[in-house]
């Protein structure tokens, strides 16, 4: 014969436990005919997508880098195996074709920066020149100003 004792406080096992706040009101939100498992689904995706913004919004950076480096390894990818052939090791043909890549850049960088940047020299120099003459009504910019006047007065 077992004698079970109950303490001060314990339920009984047969005795039914309160619901919980948390089922209380799904209960609530069931009987009024409110979806909440999709409202809180929905929110969950809102701020997870909101979330997944500003996280890509602060590695922009990075981001860039990484499909700037992708798009030049698509590009550069037919040359290295045509010079693998060659070569026969794949980190010595990247080294090549990445040293030609660089060589080409800076080739590219001078032809197309020198004249540049000579015009803007050029431009920056005579820049006052084209002001006074603006500003008189002498010159190409000067004549464009009086005529543009002459018609709005």
């Amino acid at each position: 014969m077992e004698t079970a004792t109950l303490e001060a406080g314990e339920p009984e096992a047969d005795e039914p436990r309160p619901p919980s706040r948390h089922e209380r009101l799904r209960s609530a939100a069931a009987a009024r005919g409110i979806p909440l498992p999709t409202i809180l689904t929905t929110c969950g995706v809102v701020v997870a997508i909101y979330l997944a913004g500003k996280l890509a919004y602060r590695m922009r950076d990075v981001l860039l880098m990484i499909g700037v480096a992708g798009f030049v390894a698509v590009i550069l990818n037919p040359m290295v195996i045509y010079v693998q052939r060659h070569v026969r090791r794949r980190g010595w043909a990247v080294a090549v074709v990445i040293g030609w890549a660089t060589l080409v850049f800076i080739g590219l960088a001078v032809l197309f920066g020198y004249p540049l940047l000579n015009g803007l020299t050029h431009l920056s120099a005579r820049l006052p020149t084209y002001v006074r003459d603006a500003a008189d009504g002498q010159g190409l910019i000067g004549h464009l100003s009086a005529a543009s006047t002459s018609r709005s007065g």
